[in-house]
């Protein structure tokens, strides 16, 4: 991993001031990561996994039994508390990192599911949502995280390209630089991927440490990236 940061180093860094902004960040990244660490090591009978209760599902079922479905505010709570209970439902059975998939990258799918199923008024198909859902779970299910972050590297790859021809056709120095942001994030996404592939970040907790350092040095790199433009 110390060979790729510096790699990167050469690549991206020029100026003594933008090595001294890096230093410090990273510096600050490593002793909240020390720091994170020695709490880990520390058993506070409290599991990091937030869908992980089943007093907590029950009692969201118990309010969705309360809950006047003819109101518009009390339907729409009904759908985000049974898009939670389907949280609950997944993540009790499977690894924290596939709940952490499911509950980010996967919201929309539970949620426009738990939309087209009880809003009589939905926008949704119920058939295509549940189709499309149960093709992500499946996806999800049955790869592993190192596959998650190849698919997640390979759409921001795609992404970048489709970036790079609007950047090209705008003339707009507003525009342009909104997406030269985007640009700066997808190219950093795809070096976050690539380096928890090759540093064999898995889902594990004992993992943690060097998540949160690979975050850290993208978030470092994509500040100053922008301090630069």
């Amino acid at each position: 991993m110390i060979n790729l940061i510096k790699a990167e180093f050469k690549k991206v860094f020029k100026k003594k001031a933008i090595y001294i902004m890096l230093i410090v960040a990273l510096g600050f990244g490593l002793l909240f990561n020390l720091l994170y660490k020695y709490m880990n090591n520390i058993d506070l009978g409290i599991g990091s996994n937030n869908y992980q209760s089943k007093t907590e599902r029950n009692d969201l079922i118990n309010q969705t039994k309360e809950l006047n479905l003819s109101k518009v505010e009390e339907l729409d709570e009904y759908i985000s508390l049974k898009t939670e209970i389907y949280f609950y439902d997944y993540c009790m059975k499977n690894d924290e990192w596939r709940c952490e998939v499911l509950t980010g990258d996967l919201y929309s799918y539970v949620n426009n599911y738990m939309d087209s199923m009880y809003n009589p008024k939905s926008e949704y198909d119920k058939n295509k949502t549940k189709s499309e859902l149960d093709e992500a779970i499946d996806v999800l299910d049955h790869n592993t995280i190192f596959d998650i972050y190849k698919m997640r590297k390979d759409k921001a790859l795609r992404d970048l390209d489709v970036l790079k021809d609007l950047i090209a056709n705008t003339d707009s120095k507003r525009d342009k630089e909104g997406l030269i942001n985007q640009q700066i994030d997808l190219s950093n996404d795809v070096l976050r991927y690539q380096m928890m592939i090759d540093n064999k970040v898995s889902g594990d907790k004992s993992d943690d440490y060097l998540r949160n350092y690979i975050n850290q040095y993208i978030e470092a790199k994509s500040n100053i990236e922008r301090y630069d433009l």
